[in-house]
């Protein structure tokens, strides 16, 4: 019995940490993202995000900011029609 806690109490401080550290990840690359959109690098910015979405599509903050810097750019103000109708 107590091998059995002992296995699961691993898998669960294993399963845990990986969980977090995906979200640190995930933190990072929203912050050179960002930088990226006020630098005016939208294509950084716009991929950048996009690899984040690919992550966590469910998230309504990452559809926004692309939508935000797809009018930002030059050509592409139609592509942002959709991500923003989905934030």
């Amino acid at each position: 019995m107590r091998r059995y806690l002992l296995v699961i109490s691993i898998i669960l401080l294993v399963t845990n940490s990986l969980f977090s550290q995906n979200w640190n990840d995930i933190f990072y690359m929203e912050t050179d993202a960002d930088y990226a959109l006020e630098e005016k690098n939208y294509e950084k910015a716009l991929d950048i995000y996009q690899r984040i979405l690919k992550k966590v599509p469910e998230s309504a903050l990452i559809k926004f900011k692309i939508g935000l810097t797809y009018l930002k750019t030059d050509d592409q103000q139609q592509m942002a029609i959709s991500y923003l109708e989905q934030a």
